[in-house]
């Protein structure tokens, strides 16, 4: 606090540079209580004395959710890809049409939807399981100026197989026609991307069509890289819309390994290693001395009751009303600072600077008496 207190000072001076970008330092006054309230100070010891303990549970818990990070890498990537369509196959764009928004888009979707094989993008079949990665005609060919119309009416993920809980049953319209609706990807099965990568004609990243959506939380939840595959299992473990990743999941895939593999995950790494966490801080603060936390300041041997004013001095810093006068100008002058706001009117911002330049020399003030009555080693300790 001496370091901030001394800069709120100096930078009052004349001829002195604006070092106003340290005044955000301000906001670590508040910890000042921390010397004042022997309880607080006592869980502050605890979890710097804790540091080595919570490492070694950080490590655990990283591992582990590398652990499962790779497991939905092998298990899930480009899964979350996968929805139903309006037609069989990918088809071709329109050359007159450029966006989704226009009215010759509903024309065009209709005419594809009843003739298909006229716009057929690739005479290739979807998947073929004798393909390789290198054998995939969406990689020999390279991405096409393609698409594959969603039915935007249903935005859950759809399955390939029959083990995934979300197939894409017939859709019927108003007029009663029948869409035989087909599950599929922007994606073969070995991550070739079947489309060139446009804006058009969606308004945004065209291979992102699938997945660019709120309920998908916008193409960011899925497995298809390490990276990816860490964030959403770290997602999981903070358990904060885990079921909705699992629900995607069991969407596509099979229900009794995917119920096994999250409640797993969220067993091990959101409840049992929270609770190593609080079991590692409740054994530091088991150990915590008491009496050395609140007598670490007031038993000073090196200065003793021969000097007159240091006892004076001591008695009063250590006295009810200095600390709370002292507490009182800590939240006081938190408040202050929680009043700043962009646009404030000048008069307003000069009349806090004031006022934050009165706590500053009460807290300077205070700092110099506590090292009078207690030494400056003992002090600083």
């Amino acid at each position: 606090m001496l370091t901030f207190s001394v800069h709120s000072i100096v930078s009052m001076l004349p001829f002195i540079p604006n070092l106003s970008m340290l005044r955000s330092l301000r906001v670590l006054r508040p910890l000042k209580s921390v010397s004042k309230l022997p309880g607080l100070r006592k869980i502050i010891v605890a979890l710097v004395d804790s540091a080595d303990d919570l490492c070694n549970v950080m490590f655990l818990l990283i591992f582990l959710i590398t652990c499962f990070s790779i497991m939905g890498l092998l298990l899930w990537n480009g899964l979350l890809h996968t929805r139903c369509r309006l037609t069989p196959y990918p088809v071709k764009l329109p050359s007159d049409c450029y966006s989704v928004y226009d009215t010759c888009w509903t024309t065009f979707l209709k005419d594809v939807i009843e003739n298909p094989d006229e716009h057929r993008c690739l005479p290739d079949p979807n998947d073929d399981p004798i393909w390789t990665q290198s054998t995939s005609p969406w990689l020999i060919k390279g991405p096409q100026n393609c698409t594959w119309p969603l039915d935007n009416d249903d935005e859950r993920i759809c399955s390939l197989s029959a083990f995934g809980q979300h197939l894409c049953q017939p859709l019927y319209t108003s007029t009663g026609a029948m869409i035989n609706r087909t599950c599929g990807s922007n994606y073969d099965r070995f991550g070739n991307p079947r489309f060139v990568t446009s804006n058009e004609p969606y308004g945004y990243n065209h291979m992102s069509i699938g997945t660019y959506s709120k309920e998908l939380n916008w193409g960011l939840t899925n497995f298809d890289s390490f990276f990816s595959a860490f964030v959403t299992t770290f997602q999981v473990i903070t358990l904060e819309g885990w079921t909705d990743i699992m629900s995607q999941i069991l969407n596509a895939w099979h229900f009794a390994p995917t119920v096994f593999i999250f409640s797993l995950e969220v067993i091990l790494c959101g409840y049992i290693v929270l609770n190593l966490v609080l079991a590692v801080i409740t054994k530091s603060l088991d150990n915590t001395d008491d009496s050395v936390i609140s007598d670490s300041i007031v038993d000073n041997n090196s200065v003793e009751t021969k000097n007159g004013r240091v006892v004076k001095i001591r008695y009063f810093v250590e006295g009810r009303f200095h600390k709370i006068m002292i507490m009182a100008c800590v939240v006081f002058n938190a408040i202050v600072l929680s009043l700043d706001y962009y646009g404030m009117p000048e008069k307003q911002a000069d009349i806090l600077e004031r006022i934050n330049t009165t706590f500053t020399i009460i807290f300077f003030v205070d700092v110099i008496l506590c090292n009078l009555a207690y030494g400056v080693r003992t002090y600083w300790r």
